[in-house]
């Protein structure tokens, strides 16, 4: 079932107006304050501000959403890690052991240690002075495992988004960092609106 939001809801999530303006330029003036609205993204400038949406105004779903789509966008990004460190498996055993933890066959400890290893595999390649596109697939990666029981629910997706704009955009040739940072946003846009409807 989509996940909706209401104009209320939107307010009450933030009283200084921010999401409210964004939102009439992402919907437009024509709903009520409490008529349901089926979220979806619209361009991929506003993946950022979906992301914030269900972090902030839809509740548990909503946040667990958002980190189902952390884990898909680091995944997506992971191979850059994986060319530079072929035996580097703890960022991809780090978004295995989260989508297992959101489906709940992963303990809370399980998940907690998987993004620990993740964050020890970055903070490795930060030290060996790897190339930036490795380092930010790694840390897409760490983000992805940061659950919103850590407090920071609503901030991590955001965070793995741009992680992995960075990754491709420095894996990418001088010419092309542009491109490849479009492709990696439309990317993203589609797959969010692709979790949005199911």
């Amino acid at each position: 079932m989509p996940i909706t939001i209401t104009i209320a809801a939107v307010k009450a999530a933030d009283p200084f107006g921010y999401g409210l303006d964004r939102l009439w330029k992402v919907v437009g003036y024509r709903y009520v304050e409490d008529e349901p609205i089926a979220l979806y993204v619209p361009s991929p400038d506003d993946v950022d501000y979906v992301l914030w949406l269900l972090g902030r105004v839809c509740g548990e779903e909503g946040r667990r959403l958002g980190q189902r789509f952390a884990c898909d966008v680091a995944e997506h990004v992971l191979p850059i890690f994986e060319a530079r460190y072929p035996g580097g498996n703890r960022p991809r055993k780090a978004i295995e052991t989260t989508r297992a933890w959101l489906d709940g066959t992963a303990t809370d400890e399980e998940q907690q240690a998987a993004g620990m290893a993740a964050r020890g595999s970055w903070l490795a390649a930060v030290d060996a002075a790897v190339d930036a596109a490795a380092m930010a697939a790694a840390n897409a990666a760490y983000w992805a495992a940061v659950t919103p029981e850590a407090g920071l629910g609503f901030v991590a997706p955001r965070v793995v988004v741009s992680r992995a704009v960075t990754a491709v955009r420095e894996k990418a040739g001088p010419w092309l960092k542009a491109r490849a940072e479009k492709k990696e946003r439309r990317w993203q846009m589609d797959r969010l609106n692709e979790l949005l409807k199911e």
